[in-house]
């Protein structure tokens, strides 16, 4: 496989019209508004492997403060991996979260990835080290306080630090 150098775009800083390359391709991926009907959080960060003149793949790296149980703790919330579809099956999605992951770990120095996935993707995540928690995070859905059921909780441990017990709440929309 060959190994493509990946970048990584704080939002709102940096050619705007990699910003909107970025929202035409999710657009394009989930629908606006988005096929699943959940309003998500818009990423902080950005990961993208590009290739020759277009990003091929990326994932998107919310900051945020969560409660877990009676405890609060900052996590990276990682959304929108996707990979265009005339490159999918080349583990160039593996490349970005790999990436990401490091990233998380080494310049935000957060303890924690989260993530929320459908359940036929979590042998996926867990190639990478994410694990499967059985908690349906709570958040905070327009005018409404929802229960994300349908979708599975997956953390990263990026330190010592053990994920702690307790029920979920994002304190804002889905990361």
């Amino acid at each position: 496989m060959t190994r493509l150098e990946i970048c990584f775009l704080k939002r709102d800083e940096g050619d705007s019209s990699v910003q909107s390359t970025l929202d035409a391709w999710k657009e394009r991926m989930w629908g606006e508004p988005r096929s699943d009907g959940i309003q998500w959080s818009t990423p902080d960060w950005h990961t993208l492997l590009p290739s020759r003149s277009e990003y091929v793949s990326r994932a998107g790296i919310v900051i945020r403060s969560i409660d877990v149980g009676h405890r609060s703790l900052a996590v990276a919330g990682i959304c929108e991996v996707a990979t265009k579809s005339e490159h999918r099956g080349s583990g160039l999605a593996s490349q970005v979260l790999r990436h990401a992951a490091g990233f998380i770990r080494d310049e935000l120095a957060l303890p924690f990835g989260l993530l929320l996935c459908e359940e036929e993707m979590i042998p996926f995540f867990e190639r990478f080290g994410w694990q499967w928690i059985d908690e349906s995070p709570v958040c905070a859905l327009p005018d409404v306080e929802g229960e994300l059921s349908q979708l599975r909780c997956m953390v990263l441990e990026c330190t010592d630090a053990a994920w702690p017990a307790g029920p979920i709440h994002l304190r804002g929309l889905p990361c």
